[in-house]
């Protein structure tokens, strides 16, 4: 039947996309199995798009739990040997049956929805669409027909104001990324009339949680369009309605830095000492040490066996000379920075350009502190 309607589509209009058939109930075996022999049997051979139903098994549950029917879709697929694109296009046949969420959860969840649609993108889903936009027997109402917007709308407008100039960077939660357990956060980097900034949004899937204000922190923007002035070091409280947090203007010296960890693990990100580090040492925001898949570091970090070459720190500990080099990347060659500490030049690997002084600095301090 796939096979048939792509003909006759095609026919009609070469140039549409064609999503084919929606897979629904993959929290239950029957539903999971579906896709899987969908897959096998070549059934996305014939559309441009494979499409799944993502949602939580009961409406009250966190919209993150979503993710894991996301990734079994990703896998699913990959098993199989095909890659279409993948798009997240409704819910549960049975979600009309299900009891209305309050107003206060339903703002946090209609905003967290599509929060949980940047995540689901490393998972490949390509796109996430909200059922539904007008009806009035579902958990969440965001507008019935005829109607002006409910709370949990505005927020989702208020969400759409915040990202719409937004480029997304990372995300992640919990003690990865060194927040509570409970936290989630995606950082994107915001361009406007008055130049680039970094900024956050983040939640929590239960409770709260308090975390200080990193040093470029200027500004907490809140779902109902309420805002306040924010300091460095300062408390901020975070629930489970999303807050986006602002920076000031980066400047050319604010970089990502990558870690390889050596075979015990010695640079693991797990290490909240060694997070702590990185979020004093100005080549990274808040506490977000790895890169995303579009970005390269200016420098990376990494045992010596790995590198081969690069910065030795001439910090000794126990009498044995520490191990861990420095490289700067990306167009970056090197200067003295001082005090038996040096770069070696690089400009034949890396064009001949000289790190400015702020990154000099940082990254000798980031070394010492790390080793």
């Amino acid at each position: 039947m796939t096979h048939r309607a792509a003909r006759i589509i095609r026919r009609a209009d070469p140039e549409a996309t064609l999503v084919c058939p929606g897979m629904g109930r993959l929290w239950s075996r029957d539903g999971r199995d579906a896709l899987r022999r969908f897959a096998q049997l070549g059934g996305y051979g014939h559309g441009d798009v494979a499409s799944v139903k993502l949602h939580q098994r009961i409406a009250s549950d966190p919209p993150e739990t979503m993710l894991e029917l996301a990734d079994l879709a990703d896998r699913t697929l990959h098993e199989a040997g095909v890659h279409p694109r993948l798009w997240s296009t409704g819910t549960s046949y049975t979600l009309p049956l299900e009891r209305p969420l309050d107003a206060l959860t339903a703002r946090a969840y209609a905003a967290r929805y599509f929060l949980v649609g940047l995540y689901a993108r490393g998972l490949n889903v390509e796109r996430m669409y909200f059922y539904n936009w007008g009806g009035t027997k579902i958990p969440i109402v965001l507008q019935a027909e005829g109607g002006v917007p409910t709370s949990a709308a505005l927020a989702v407008e208020q969400l759409q104001r915040w990202l719409a100039h937004a480029s997304s960077r990372s995300c992640g939660h919990g003690d990865a990324i060194g927040l509570p357990a409970n936290v989630w956060r995606c950082e994107v980097t915001v361009t406007g009339d008055g130049g680039t900034h970094g900024a956050a949004v983040m939640w929590t899937v239960a409770g709260t949680a308090e975390i200080p204000a990193s040093r470029d922190t200027t500004t907490l923007r809140r779902l109902d369009g309420t805002s306040h002035a924010v300091r460095p070091g300062d408390t901020i409280t975070v629930g489970q309605e999303p807050i986006f947090v602002e920076g000031q203007n980066l400047r050319p010296s604010v970089c990502w830095v990558r870690y390889v960890c050596d075979e015990i693990g010695d640079l693991s990100m797990r290490s909240t000492a060694r997070r702590k580090v990185l979020r004093s040492s100005g080549l990274v925001h808040a506490g977000e040490p790895l890169i995303d898949g579009g970005s390269q570091p200016l420098l990376d970090v990494r045992p010596r066996h790995v590198l081969g070459q690069g910065f030795r720190s001439p910090h000794r500990r126990g009498g044995a000379e520490d191990q861990h080099h420095v490289h700067i990347l990306r167009g970056f060659a090197s200067r003295p920075a001082g005090k038996g500490t040096r770069f070696p030049a690089s400009s034949h690997l890396y064009g001949n350009h000289v790190a400015s002084p702020e990154i000099v600095v940082a990254a000798q301090k980031l070394v010492h502190a790390l080793v």
